[in-house]
């Protein structure tokens, strides 16, 4: 099967020619469900394509001569949910636990961090997302196993130093985006994220 990556703009669907495509990922049918496969990313499950195949549709060459369109877009969600149980001091201290779960690309993306950091600096890094908290006692569950949703269960304390003032408490503990993701001028319809997204 033959797709036209992301940054290469969607193939023509009236008279499709192979100009139009770069890149081939294999379909496989077992059991009347369809999977499409590719080995370049050691980070994808079984099934997940990379991102940037994820560009509509394909055209699917049979061995008969022929041809026609499969299907690219993902239909199940990739899920970031947040767990946290946290305790308030009279001194405006905050202290919890935090349970992070991650499934399909946004745990790929995970692991693909992890693959490049070490622990120490993953932690910094992870503490920049958790704005003034402090991370301690960080263990990853289902690191390497790409089939298996990505857990990540560690602890947070975060000192209000501005107790004379009051408590100014955010419950998004966590930046979901770091910028807003439309920030062109002129916006061409449908827009296409590459695959749906469930924040928790």
């Amino acid at each position: 099967m033959v797709i036209a990556t992301r940054d290469r703009g969607l193939p023509s669907d009236e008279h499709p020619n192979f100009y139009d495509y770069n890149y081939l990922v294999v379909r496989l049918e077992i059991d009347n469900k369809v999977y499409l496969l590719d080995a370049t990313d050691k980070f994808t499950s079984f099934g997940l394509l990379p991102f940037r195949a994820l560009n509509h549709h394909g055209r699917v060459f049979n061995y008969n001569g022929v041809s026609f369109w499969q299907d690219t877009r993902v239909h199940q969600p990739s899920t970031h949910q947040i767990n946290v149980i946290a305790k308030l001091d009279s001194f405006g201290t905050l202290q919890g636990k935090v349970n992070e779960r991650l499934t399909n690309y946004d745990a790929r993306n995970r692991r693909a961090t992890l693959s490049s950091l070490s622990l120490q600096n993953y932690i910094i890094k992870k503490e920049k997302s958790y704005k003034n908290y402090t991370i301690t006692n960080l263990e990853i569950y289902h690191q390497f196993d790409n089939e298996t949703p990505l857990v990540e269960r560690f602890d947070i304390q975060f000192e209000n130093k501005n107790s004379e003032e009051g408590i100014i408490f955010n419950p998004f503990l966590y930046d979901f985006f770091k910028q807003n993701p439309l920030t062109l001028n002129e916006r061409s319809y449908p827009i296409n994220f590459g695959y749906p997204r469930t924040y928790i």
